[in-house]
This record gives C-alpha cells, structure tokens and sequence, in this order.
C-alpha cells in the first residue's frame, strides 16, 4: 500500500510510511563526443536541452537523500556521425545554430 505522502511497507505485520524526497538536478554537459556523470543512484534522466545560459545539460529527477552514487556515460552526436554500438537509448536531440545535436545515454 501507498499514500500520498510516501510509501508504506509492511514489516513484521507494522506498516511504516517513509518519504522519498525527490528533486530536479541539472547536469552541465561538456562539448565532447563521451563524458561520464556522477548521479544519484536511482536519478531518471527527463529532459535534454540548453540552459537559460546556451550550456548544453540534462535535467534529472533524483532522490535527494540517496549517498549512493551511479557512473552513466553520455555521448553527443551530431547529425551524420557514427554511433557507438553501446549506446542505450536517445536522450533528446537540440539545434544549435546550424548544427543537431543528439545525446544519447550509454551502457
């Protein structure tokens, strides 16, 4: 069972209710083909874009309480290169100025 506020597990016949507090990060991406980040474990990638500033970034939904921290590799393609055999999925793609870029998460 869940609520609202949290979610509820069942322990020897007791519920406890915890709260997860989630936030959105941003994540700065450098103008290279691969970079590696260090998010949160568990943080859900949910938009690609440039920043109010033209910065290249991600935006993730993470657990702000979680210590425990994931590696995940980017890599930025522009339209007409090769893509690496390791790429997991498509991020998002963005014009900037003549040129589409296209992000893409890695194994």
């Amino acid at each position: 069972m869940s609520t609202a506020s949290g979610a509820t597990t069942s322990t020897h016949g007791l519920e406890i209710t915890f709260n997860i507090m989630k936030s959105i990060w941003k994540y700065s991406l450098d103008a290279e083909n691969e970079q590696t980040l260090s998010l949160p474990k568990g943080a859900k990638i949910i938009h690609t874009g440039l920043d109010p500033s033209g910065t290249l970034c991600i935006w993730a939904e993470v657990n702000i309480d979680e210590a425990e921290r994931a590696s995940i590799a980017i890599y930025i393609y522009g339209t007409g290169h090769p893509i690496k055999a390791d790429v997991q999925r498509h991020l998002g793609s963005l014009v900037v100025g003549p040129y589409v870029w296209h992000v893409y998460l890695g194994t």
